[in-house]
């Protein structure tokens, strides 16, 4: 190739080089990565596909599962799905917090408890939330024992409110495990052995007031010094849990597990090991059972 032929091919590559650049920059040419369908070769079987997706905010990336078909991803102009219909196996929307479970669930992990107590007030000025005045009033009073210091007579009148509004068996177990921890952190303890007690044998099904008050009574149980009794109550905890139904089955595996811990460390410093090896080897098989209820 002589001298002028290479001049030729460098002008003619330049031009090529400078009208890609003009396309790209224009966007008018070649769509972006972010407007590319994600498609798997023909005949390749994807274990999962990826659709790529901006880094905005308000956008999220979609996971296809291992049968789901490809589909395309909408481009930034039609951000939004062509339909408002579920897409098949999506998950029903009453599977989703309600609004007020969501202020709720604000209002009681809020950094300054104050500003959960302000979240709970609103809520209770809100006469559309007068059935679940209780739970506002349990979540005022767990509130109150955050505060620094804890504000125990607050917390004591906001329990009576919430025992006295509860409309269910359920609304009033939590109400009256939120009154024996009033009464342990506020340091009367005995009444608050004298709570759980009476919450625990009372009538009605297992619920997840109910467990923890049987837990938190042998935890003070433990901690007043009465080894054997602690045994004794850890046990019955644990029972409590299996026997527990569909009402307390989310908390009852939690519960079960802890019991199960601490009675097992008790045996331990009691110098009792075969004990409490045996009971690790049934917290292992009844957990397996929790797990595979739970589908999990």
């Amino acid at each position: 190739m002589d001298k002028s032929q290479k001049v030729a091919v460098a002008v003619i590559s330049a031009g090529i080089l400078i009208g890609v650049a003009v396309i790209v920059v224009s966007g008018t040419g070649l769509p972006s990565f972010q407007q590319m369908p994600f498609r798997a070769a023909p005949g390749k079987q994807l274990e999962s596909a990826r659709p790529f997706v901006t880094e905005t905010a308000q956008e999220a990336a979609v996971t296809a599962g291992p049968d789901a078909p490809v589909a395309d991803m909408p481009d930034s102009l039609n951000p939004r799905p062509a339909s408002d219909e579920p897409a098949p196996g999506a998950p029903a929307p009453s599977g989703e917090p309600s609004p007020v479970d969501q202020a709720l669930l604000e209002a009681r992990h809020a950094f300054d408890p104050w500003t959960g107590v302000d979240r709970i007030e609103a809520l209770l000025r809100s006469l559309e939330n007068l059935g679940r005045a209780s739970e506002l009033y349990t979540a005022r009073a767990e509130l109150y024992l955050r505060v620094d210091p804890p504000d125990f007579e607050g917390a004591r009148q906001a329990v009576s409110r919430a025992v006295a509004c509860a409309s269910t068996a359920e609304q009033r177990d939590e109400a009256r495990y939120a009154e024996i921890e009033v009464a342990r952190r506020s340091g009367d303890v005995e009444r608050a052995r004298e709570l759980a007690q009476a919450l625990v044998s009372g009538d009605g099904p297992v619920s997840e007031g109910k467990l923890r008050a049987a837990l938190l009574g042998a935890a003070m149980t433990r901690d007043g010094g009465d080894a054997a009794a602690a045994v004794s109550a850890y046990r019955k905890v644990m029972r409590l849990a299996v026997g527990a139904g569909d009402v307390a089955r989310a908390e009852a595996g939690d519960v079960y597990r802890q019991a199960a811990w601490s009675l097992a460390q008790l045996l331990r410093e009691a110098d009792r090991r075969d004990e409490a090896d045996a009971v690790a080897e049934e917290a292992a098989r009844e957990l397996a059972r929790f797990l595979a209820a739970a589908g999990e």
